[in-house]
C-alpha cells in the first residue's frame, strides 16, 4: 500500500499490467465443449461451442478462402446509407439466389440507432458509401480475397486529360467550391439545390477502390443540381469555380479516370466495413485499454479474423447478457480467437446487435428481449457454387473436446 501511495504512476502501470494478465489468461485454461459441427458449404464449416465455466455460448464459422466457390460481400441495410436498419437474417435472404448462395452473414459495423448510418467507411461491390471515421479500424477484401485489417484514410480525385481535381467527400451535402461523388446509396437524387455542374459517369469495367477506374461520361445536367442517380452509376457534382472548370473541360462521351484510395489496405478493394478495436495482432491479443468499460465488461460479441497465411476466414459470435451465456470481455474474445486459429482479428458491433445466420437461419441467441435487432450493415460469406455442385452433409454430432 505504501508503494502505491508513494509512486502513483507506478501503481497505475502495475494495475494495468495486472488487469491485462488476468484477462488475457482466462480462455486458454477453459475447455471448449463442441455441441454442434457441420459443413454448410464448399470449404465452409459451422461449429457451436459451450464454455461451462463462464458460462458462454459461442458460434464459429470457418471458411477456406482458397475454395473456388468462396466469395464475400458487405451488405447495407436496404441499400441506403442512411434512413433505416434491417435484420441480418433479412439481408441474408435478400442476397440469396442461384449461384449467389448466402451461407453465413454476421452483423457488421457500429451505427446510429436513429438513422442506420454506419459508424465507419463501407465499400460494397467496389462502391464507396461514405468517408472513414479517422483512426477507427476496418476489415477489407480485394477482388482476389486478399484481406486487410487496418486504420485507413480515404482520398480521391478525378483525372481529366490534362489535369486532376481532388474530391471533397462521398454522399454528403455539397458545399461551396466542392467536388462531391454521389452513388445509389445516397438516395434517388443528389438533392443539390444551387447551380453547379453534375455529370453521370459509368465504369468501363467495374467500380473498385485502390485502383484506377476508367469511366465514360454518359450525360451532363446543364442546371447542375438534383440529378437523378441511376443504379451502379456515379454522379460527379461540383459547385462554383470547380463547376466552371469542369463545364469547360468535360463533354458527353469523354473518358475520365476516377481514383479512390483507401489506404493502408489491399489493392483492387471490393468490400470493406468498420469495427473497433483490433483485438488480435500477429497471433496475440492486441494492445487494448484494460480500464475502458467496453474492453473489460462482458457483452455479446461479434468478430472477424483470418489465419496466419490468410487462407481461412473466421466469423465469431458470443451470446451474452443471459443466464446461460454471460458474454465475453475483449481479452477473452481475443484469446478465444487465437485459440481457434486467428492471427489477425477485429471486433465488430456487439451487444443486442450480435447475430450469426447460417443458411438463412439465426443460430445464436440475440440478447434483445424482442429478438434479432435490425442493424446498419452485415458481412456476408457466399457460395458461388452452381446448383449441381452445391451438396453438403448436414451432420451435427454432440462432441466434447475431451472426447477427441
Amino acid at each position: 500500500m505504501e508503494i502505491f501511495q508513494k509512486y502513483p504512476l507506478k501503481s497505475k502501470l502495475l494495475s494495468v499490467l495486472f488487469t491485462f494478465l488476468i484477462y488475457s489468461s482466462i480462455l486458454p485454461q477453459v475447455i471448449l465443449d463442441t455441441v454442434q459441427h457441420k459443413q454448410v458449404g464448399p470449404g465452409m464449416f459451422y461449429t457451436k461451442y459451450l464454455v461451462h465455466s463462464i458460462p458462454c455460448s459461442i458460434d464459429v464459422f470457418e471458411a477456406d478462402m482458397t475454395n473456388e466457390f468462396f466469395a464475400i460481400e458487405t451488405v447495407k441495410a436496404f441499400e441506403l446509407l442512411s434512413g433505416d436498419r434491417e435484420k441480418t437474417s433479412a439481408m441474408s435472404i435478400r442476397k440469396n439466389f442461384a449461384g449467389h448462395w448466402s451461407v453465413c452473414p454476421v452483423n457488421g459495423d457500429f451505427f446510429n440507432l436513429k438513422t442506420g448510418m454506419p459508424n465507419n467507411i463501407q465499400v460494397e461491390n467496389g462502391e464507396v458509401l461514405r468517408n472513414e471515421r479517422v483512426d477507427w479500424p476496418t476489415v477489407g477484401f480485394s477482388v482476389n480475397n486478399e484481406v486487410s485489417i487496418s486504420n485507413p484514410n480515404l482520398s480521391g480525385r478525378i483525372v481529366l486529360k490534362d489535369s486532376s481535381l481532388k474530391i471533397n467527400g462521398i454522399n454528403v451535402a455539397r458545399d461551396i467550391n466542392q467536388l462531391i461523388f454521389y452513388n445509389q446509396f445516397y438516395g434517388t437524387s443528389t438533392g443539390t439545390s444551387d447551380d453547379g455542374f453534375e455529370m453521370i459517369v459509368n465504369p468501363i469495367a467495374s467500380w473498385l477502390a485502390n485502383d484506377t477506374v476508367y469511366c465514360v461520361v454518359d450525360s451532363i445536367n446543364l442546371s447542375g443540381r438534383n440529378t437523378v442517380i441511376p443504379d451502379s452509376s456515379m454522379v460527379v457534382s461540383a459547385s462554383d469555380m470547380v463547376a466552371n472548370y469542369l463545364s469547360s473541360h468535360v463533354s458527353v462521351k469523354n473518358t475520365i479516370k476516377i481514383l479512390l484510395n483507401i489506404l493502408p489496405s489491399v489493392s483492387k478493394l471490393k468490400e470493406m466495413l468498420g469495427g473497433h478495436p483490433i483485438i488480435v495482432k500477429d497471433g496475440m491479443a492486441a494492445s487494448m485499454n484494460p480500464n475502458e468499460s467496453f474492453v473489460f465488461t462482458r457483452h455479446p460479441r461479434t468478430a472477424v479474423g483470418i489465419n496466419q497465411d490468410s487462407t481461412k476466414l473466421f466469423l465469431v459470435t458470443v451470446d451474452g447478457r443471459q443466464i446461460s451465456s454471460l458474454g465475453m470481455n475483449l481479452y477473452e474474445l481475443a484469446d478465444l480467437m487465437v485459440q481457434i486459429g486467428v492471427y489477425q482479428g477485429i471486433n465488430l458491433d456487439g451487444g443486442g446487435s450480435t447475430t450469426m445466420v447460417i443458411r438463412n437461419e439465426v443460430v445464436n441467441s440475440p440478447s434483445d428481449a424482442s429478438g434479432e435487432r435490425p442493424v446498419s450493415n452485415a458481412l456476408l460469406v457466399l457460395s458461388k457454387a452452381p446448383l449441381d455442385a452445391f451438396s453438403i452433409i448436414d451432420f451435427s454430432p454432440s462432441l466434447s473436446q475431451r472426447e477427441k
